[in-house]
């Protein structure tokens, strides 16, 4: 059985009222759409379609690989796209369970292994950065809530303008503009970040300078900056810290929180979701593949 077209409306009417990306609600409507027919196919035109079952899930999955040859990568893209669909079919209330969720993602994608702070080491480094006494403390403060909490590169990080920022009591939004493309992607702000951006604007600057983020000569600062500050203050908690870590660390926080591939990968910029797949490892018996970078005591060491 298909998914009914009243149905698929109501997800994609959801999608758009949630305020994702138009490329984003895209997506997820082609990977639904691709399933759906599938279904129909599968089950005949013979009588109204109304649902589908966690078997037909499991089928879905065998064709995509043993049919059509599509990689790992992109098999897990569609079966997240579906898990989505479940979820919203489920909280509308429209159905009693998602089929779905139980289906496992494949082994074998190119995950890269994900390079995380656990929530202990995030909460040293945030305290080491907070308690520091220096003359760009509460600039670098600022910088490392804003990396941990949105995820963007150290490249877009420099390029980030005061008019990027849209704070609000609640934290507000950023935009980042990726190099080449017109329009930027929206990132939400929570209060701790938008508290720490508040006290960095609150410091002398320039009155022409434009960038969110300068020297204390009053320029833009540079990606080997923003690299420098970052292991400099993970340094000073112990931890093995680099911009990416904390980009690796933001992408596994949202991909716990929500299991929203599309989400992940219009968060992160990347272009296609199979990009985003590679911070997300399939659940294994061995556990969680999340690394986490501490420096050992020196005690430790001995």
């Amino acid at each position: 059985m298909a998914v009914r077209s009243d149905v698929l409306a109501l997800f994609e009417a959801n999608l758009k009222q949630s305020g994702l990306a138009r490329n984003t609600v895209a997506g997820y409507l082609r990977d639904l759409r691709c399933f759906s027919r599938w279904l129909a196919e599968r089950a005949g035109q013979e009588r109204p379609p109304d649902g589908f079952s966690s078997s037909d899930v499991e089928a879905y999955k065998q064709y995509l690989r043993a049919t059509l040859g599509r990689s790992p990568a992109s098999i897990n893209r569609y079966l997240q796209s579906v898990r989505k669909f479940g979820r919203f079919a489920v909280m509308a209330g429209l159905w009693d369970s998602n089929p779905a969720q139980g289906v496992r993602l494949l082994e074998g994608s190119g995950v890269a292994t994900l390079r995380a702070l656990t929530d202990s080491a995030i909460e040293q480094l945030l305290k080491i950065a907070e308690e520091r006494r220096s003359r760009n403390a509460v600039r670098d403060y600022a910088m490392l809530q804003l990396l941990l909490q949105t995820g963007v590169r150290a490249g877009e990080m420099v390029d980030l303008r005061l008019a990027d920022l849209d704070l609000d009591e609640e934290g507000g939004t950023l935009t980042v503009c990726a190099q080449g493309k017109r329009l930027g992607r929206r990132i939400p702000l929570n209060r701790a970040t938008r508290r720490a951006l508040d006290a960095h604007l609150a410091q002398p600057r320039p009155a022409e300078a434009s960038h969110l983020f300068l020297t204390r000569e009053g320029r833009p600062l540079s990606i080997r900056s923003v690299q420098q500050v970052v292991a400099s203050l993970g340094k000073a908690a112990g931890l093995d810290v680099s911009a990416r870590v904390l980009r690796d660390t933001y992408a596994r926080s949202l991909w716990q929180d929500t299991g929203d591939l599309h989400l992940l990968t219009e968060r992160l910029g990347h272009r296609r979701p199979e990009t985003a797949l590679r911070y997300i490892s399939p659940p294994s018996a061995e556990g969680s593949s999340t690394e986490v970078f501490e420096r050992p005591s020196p005690s430790a060491s001995r």
